[in-house]
């Protein structure tokens, strides 16, 4: 009878293992930015970067201030600074203290940003601005839109541009543009832009 069936062969119990050098590891992955969780009351629906572009060109020419009433992210903001609008001009309102901190760290230049309810910030500047520029609260976006108009000034070129529900309609405002239906697919609301133009 052959023993090797029976017996373990001489071979070496072990085998070497090079360890791994965890810097090669390390180097290769991406660090990702800690998620901003931001409670759902909030109605905070980031504008598209192409939707906040057209939006700002849908304003009348600039003079004077602008307000973004519901800053969430910045994107409206961003949007205003890239078309060449100072950022001594813009003023921001961000009720949520987490997206307004985000504001202060993230927006290039001196940007006004106020942490405080929009409804609140409007009770003190009425008339002041010359341009509004909103994606407000889809579910509050009459009252927003209402109190917004108090606060724009009586010029004849002012301006107001807004990102609403489709159901939505005012009779200062005309539709300018339907949005894609995916546009804010978490929210599952049909958008569309409107104008107001003085």
């Amino acid at each position: 009878m052959d023993a090797s069936v029976y017996m373990r062969p001489n071979k070496p119990l072990y085998g070497v293992v090079k360890k791994r050098r965890r810097d090669t590891v390390v180097a290769n992955v991406n660090e990702v930015d800690e998620p901003m969780y931001v409670d759902r009351s909030t109605e905070c629906h980031t504008t598209p970067d192409d939707v906040a572009k057209r939006m700002v060109e849908y304003l009348n020419p600039f003079y004077g201030k602008v307000l973004e009433p519901s800053a969430g992210t910045g994107k409206l903001i961003c949007a205003l600074l890239d078309s060449g609008v100072s950022p001594l001009d813009i003023t921001a309102v961000e009720k949520h203290c987490q997206l307004s901190v985000s504001l202060r760290e993230n927006i290039v230049g001196n940007v006004e940003i106020h942490n405080m309810c929009f409804l609140e910030f409007a009770q003190k500047n009425k008339g002041v601005f010359s341009h509004i520029l909103m994606n407000p609260p889809f579910k509050r976006c009459k009252q927003h839109i209402n109190t917004a108009l108090s606060l724009l000034n009586d010029s004849d070129e002012s301006s107001m541009v807004i990102l609403v529900p489709d159901s939505y309609n005012h009779p200062l405002f005309e539709e300018v543009e339907k949005l894609p239906e995916n546009t804010f697919a978490l929210a599952n609301v049909h958008t569309k832009i409107m104008v107001l133009n003085r």
